[in-house]
């Protein structure tokens, strides 16, 4: 606030209003206001003053204002509202003036409109290169930066890949560099997860100025992308001067890299799958294909181009190896430009360089770089020549000999991935098989020049087509009897000819499928019918999935099939990965939410509860007074058990875990869980006397076994036994819990109730899933206990039968430190000896004014802050402080922040972190931690015992 008065406008303000005024405080207190109205920052309140004074209360929102309040200038905003303040004559003497701090509200309206925005113009994107060249333009802009880019970590984690670069008045940056090169302070810190930001490279000895300057650099942000533990990529964001990086601008960095990087995850796993689909249904339309080609030349062709299209290839050919295994034939390329040489023609095997014994071992020759590849020595010449850059020879064999090779070139560098490999090996069998038997027809059409010995060699030639096919083929008469059948009968099914011939087709067929494959065979016409796939018998038991097609000839029909096991495997496979994919993204997203909404809701229900707390303790003989104020309390209570099982189900509950004593833990229940599960139920406990101690919060591992209890009770509502055994598990590879291997603590609880069938264990652990009905459970029980042995690194395993129970295994980590004994004393309100005075840190007010009363309650003489900066210019000045309470995630600094601070400002003063949720990342051990919400006891315990026994 502050105040212009008497003739000359004074001008007059309180300490708030300094902070804002930075190194002009106290210059102009006290000065005329025509003598500091021409200060750029009080130019806007000349209007509004001089409208005062007309007699009428104005107001100016969210102005944009320059301001040095803490070393640095900053854009701030803020809402002045004025006021005339008149004398005793009733005469407009001066005008008083109270101004709000808005910028976190703008800068944030504005950061959400921003990522809104880009989540709109992302979600229009398919291609994971526009998304993230797209995200890197808005960014940019939206924050006057010079460059935004991505840098792609290769698989020799040493080399930062630069691509999808955003530039505005310098040089893009493009190409491969040394991580190194970016300073290790830089690297090591993107390496642990952590965001690096530098105001100025010059003043930072722990970056490499030097080599920043060569590329206009002299301040940036630089992103870790981590993904199954390491580092994959960075997001970076530069300025050719120095710059400030408020912690705003550096969180609204940190949320594109996420933002656009999973989206463009997402994309390439779309684009991954459509290529799969892709090239799925190219390998079916080029089967179907090469069925109806005869000459070599056009199924060399046809193959070519499907290998081509599908990988973007310069060049695809097939090469014939001649009887004398010298000289090579190279049947019609497929070529995507004139640039590249042609191939066709006859030359000799030496002419494929120096990798020939490794085609002829059988050894696929796969080369990403001929500029680089030393295989490739002598060659590089005549590979310039013809614009080959990269390319992969395949080897092809028949009867221990090298017949064939197939040949893929491409005019740029590339790396040949597995599934392009994959393809390619099945493109290449398919298409050799085809030119097989186009060369075996080739030949029985030479034969025809003899027109005695045609019919006979004609029938020789298909009786070999017939032994070498790999396809099912065989010769079913009007009746539906097999009166013949080949050799791949037993390669693909198992059953010998001699087995097959005389049995009826629908023998084969599969039970679901015998109605569908007999109107498929009696369809079939002179010409090849429709493909139509089904499941034959397999001599042991099994089904084989093959592609018929089948034609007429008199009264004879003539099936053959191709075996597509592998391919429906790998279709269903890609089909169940995009439902887990699904699911684990509905989780995920359904975590998150349920995470934040408890964090607020912990928030609210601390000053409920607060309130709740100090009202009963006032010294009042009104009973109904009383019985409000107890339900209320109950209301609130049951309120804050949801919100624990609700974060518990997030994994996002602050936890204290200790090596314990799960054994005694759980023999130390055994009372209340007698009484909790009633008389009707038997209740057995086998403790082992040799357990390890287990890394576990004791409380919420307490509330955990008690609600497993509890399920176990409701199962069993005509009674029955319920069973608890702990023991030292050894998990090896491979265990159900996809735990890592080693050393356990295992709690099971298992009981003779209803059990569950597939359908509902499947859905057990969802949350919100219950079985119980309509009131009678919130379905978090068993989310809440999954959720917490996830959070302390253990896990749940599941198994139920109907009928005959269900039996929950709780698996726990074993403590890497002893157990130390524990207080159990309770520290009761009454008992504690309150003095001092205790600074309170909170941004929520709400929060900040009840913790405040319960502090000023118990005896302590309390200064507040909204902020860990205005704590700290607290404790800057010469007021004695005692003890420091502060809330956790607060925006800017957080408590964590906060302690370490203070401790270098004032070691050893006691500081007790208060926090909403499991978020205490950088938390030292030894800075205790109090859970909201809480009461005035536990507040007045935690500082008790804070005080008497500080860090030292």
């Amino acid at each position: 606030m502050f105040v212009g008065w008497g003739p000359d406008l004074g001008f007059l303000y309180n300490d708030a209003f300094a902070e804002i005024l930075g190194s002009k405080n106290p210059v102009i207190m006290g000065q005329r206001f025509d003598e500091i109205s021409a200060d750029v920052f009080l130019t806007d309140l000349n209007i509004l003053v001089g409208q005062t004074f007309a007699g009428e209360a104005t107001q100016c929102e969210d102005v944009p204002v320059v301001v040095n309040r803490n070393g640095f200038d900053e854009q701030a905003n803020f809402t002045f509202a004025c006021s005339p303040v008149r004398s005793e004559n009733d005469q407009i003497a001066g005008v008083f003036c109270v101004v709000t701090d808005t910028t976190r509200r703008v800068m944030l309206e504005r950061r959400q409109a921003f990522t809104l925005s880009l989540d709109q113009l992302l979600k229009s994107i398919s291609d994971p290169d526009q998304i993230l060249s797209t995200a890197a333009r808005a960014l940019g802009k939206h924050l006057s930066l010079q460059r935004v880019g991505y840098a792609q970590i290769q698989p020799d984690n040493a080399t930062g890949l630069l691509t999808h670069c955003y530039f505005d008045s310098v040089e893009p940056l493009y190409g491969a560099f040394q991580l190194d090169s970016f300073g290790k302070a830089t690297v090591s810190g993107n390496r642990a997860g952590q965001t690096v930001a530098c105001d100025d490279v010059r003043t930072d000895s722990t970056h490499n100025a030097v080599f920043w300057d060569t590329l206009q650099t002299r301040s940036f942000v630089s992103v870790p992308l981590i993904r199954s533990g390491s580092l994959r990529a960075t997001l970076y964001v530069s300025c050719l001067e120095p710059r400030q990086w408020l912690p705003g601008d550096v969180a609204l960095i940190e949320e594109v890299a996420a933002r656009t990087w999973d989206a463009a995850e997402r994309a390439r796993d779309q684009a991954k799958r459509r290529r799969a689909a892709g090239r799925l249904s190219a390998m079916v339309l080029l089967g179907d294909r090469l069925r109806d080609l005869k000459q070599p030349d056009l199924i060399a062709e046809v193959a070519g181009t499907t290998i081509g299209l599908m990988l973007n290839a310069a060049q695809a050919a097939y090469g014939v190896i001649h009887a004398d295994g010298d000289s090579v034939n190279v049947l019609m390329p497929w070529r995507r430009s004139d640039e590249v040489i042609s191939l066709e023609g006859i030359g000799h095997i030496s002419n494929f360089g120096s990798y020939v014994d490794q085609l002829r071992r059988g050894e696929s020759v796969i080369v990403s770089d001929v500029t680089s590849d030393p295989r490739t020595i002598g060659q590089r010449e005549v590979f310039a020549a013809s614009g080959i850059q990269a390319f992969v020879n395949l080897p092809l064999f028949k009867a221990g000999y090298l017949v064939g090779i197939i040949l893929v070139f491409d005019d740029h560098p590339r790396v040949w991935n597995n599934e392009d490999l994959t393809f390619l090996r099945s493109v290449a069998d398919r298409t050799w098989a085809a030119l097989e038997t186009a060369a075996a027809d080739a030949e029985l059409r030479a034969l025809n020049l003899d027109l005695e010995g045609q019919v006979e060699k004609r029938t020789l030639e298909r009786d070999r087509v017939w032994r070498n096919s790999q396809d099912l083929l065989c010769i079913i008469d009007l009746n539906g009897v097999l009166v013949d059948a080949n050799p791949a009968w037993t390669t693909i099914l198992g059953w010998k000819p001699e087995q097959v011939i005389g049995r009826h087709y629908l023998f084969f067929a599969h039970p679901e499928e015998k109605i569908a494959t007999a109107e498929a065979v009696n369809t079939a016409e002179a010409e090849n019918s429709a493909a139509y796939e089904c499941r034959l018998l397999h001599i042991d038991g099994s089904y084989r999935w093959l592609s018929w097609r089948a034609s007429r000839e008199n009264v004879l029909i003539y099936p053959s099939g191709r075996h597509i096991t592998a391919e429906k495997k790998a279709t269903e496979a890609l089909h169940h990965a995009e439902e887990l994919l699904n699911q684990s993204q509905k989780l995920k997203a359904m975590g998150e939410l349920v995470g934040g909404v408890a964090h607020d809701f912990n928030n609210l229900l601390t000053p409920i509860i607060g309130s709740l707390d100090l009202l009963s303790r006032r010294d009042t003989n009104n009973a109904r007074d009383l019985r409000l104020i107890d339900g209320a309390f109950q209301s609130a209570e049951r309120a804050k058990t949801l919100v624990q099982r609700l974060l518990a189900f997030a994994r996002r509950q602050p936890l204290q875990p200790r090596a314990s004593d799960i054994g005694q833990l759980i023999s130390g229940m055994g009372d209340l869980i007698t009484s909790t599960i009633g008389p009707q139920i038997r209740l057995t406990l086998a403790i082992s006397a040799s357990l390890p101690p287990a890394s576990v919060d004791p409380n919420q591992v307490e509330l955990a076994i008690l609600n497993l209890c509890i399920n176990a009770r409701d199962a069993m509502p005509a009674g029955g036994a319920l069973r608890i055994t702990t023991v030292a598990e050894t998990l090896g590879v491979g265990h159900a819990s996809s735990l890592a291997p080693g050393q356990y603590v295992l709690v099971s609880i298992a009981d003779t109730g209803e059990g569950m069938d597939a359908a509902t264990m499947t859905r057990a652990v969802e949350p919100f899933f219950s079985t119980k009905g309509v009131g009678k459970g919130t379905g978090l029980g068993l989310s809440m206990v999954e959720g917490l042995a996830s959070q302390l690194g253990g896990a749940l395993v599941l198994s139920s039968t109907v009928g005959r129970g269900t039996t929950v295994e709780l698996l726990l980590p074993v403590s890497s430190t002893p157990i130390v004994p524990v207080e159990n004393r309770r520290v009761e309100t009454a008992d504690v000896e309150a003095a001092g005075r205790i600074l309170l840190v909170d941004d929520e007010a709400a929060v900040r004014m009840i913790t405040a009363d319960m502090l000023a309650d118990l005896g302590y003489d309390v200064v507040m802050s909204n902020s860990a900066i205005h704590a700290l210019g607290i404790l800057d000045s010469d007021l004695h402080i005692d003890a420091v309470v502060t809330d956790h995630l607060m925006p800017g600094m957080t408590g964590a922040d906060l302690a370490c601070a203070i401790e270098i400002k004032r070691p050893g003063m006691a500081v007790l972190i208060v926090s909403g949720f499991a978020d205490i990342a950088g938390i030292a051990l030894d800075i205790p931690l109090l859970s909201k919400p809480f009461r005035q006891s536990d507040l007045a315990v935690h500082l008790a015992k804070l005080l008497k026994n500080p860090r030292n």
